[in-house]
């Protein structure tokens, strides 16, 4: 899976747990649309593609992430690596289900926290390009 692969599928997966949060309030651990569209039909080479960016992204940005984003991240690429050859849905086991949704909301809050920093960015070049239009001649 290539990395535009892999950060496509973090986005429909956490534009799909928005549109939930937006239109329900909140998300349901038992919620048929992220288990049977996400959770039980990833590979683990779906899960450690997607690791892969968000550990990227953690070394360039670590500020993005709370402790417990980090220690989910850091446990589940363990599992992951641990049990690469032994079973190709690792994390869809009743073992690891909850490992699972742990990763799952922190893939969510992080990249919601990363699009709030990057509107928030683009709000404040937009107030001061439109504060510097005032003054050209």
């Amino acid at each position: 899976m290539t990395q535009d692969q892999a950060l496509d599928l973090w986005k429909q997966f956490a534009e799909q747990l928005r549109y939930i949060r937006s239109t329900e309030g909140d998300i349901h651990r038992d919620d048929s649309r992220i288990w049977d569209g996400y959770l039980h039909v990833w590979t683990n080479e779906h899960w450690m593609a997607v690791l892969d960016q968000v550990i990227e992204l953690y070394q360039r940005y670590p500020e993005y992430f709370e402790t417990f984003h980090v220690n989910n991240l850091k446990q589940t690429a363990k599992v992951l690596v641990k049990h690469q050859s032994g079973h190709s849905r690792i994390l869809d086991t009743k073992y690891y289900k909850s490992l699972a949704w742990a990763m799952a909301m922190t893939l969510d809050e992080v990249w919601y926290a990363v699009k709030q920093q990057t509107i928030s960015r683009r709000a404040q070049q937009d107030s001061r390009n439109n504060f510097e239009k005032l003054f050209d001649n």
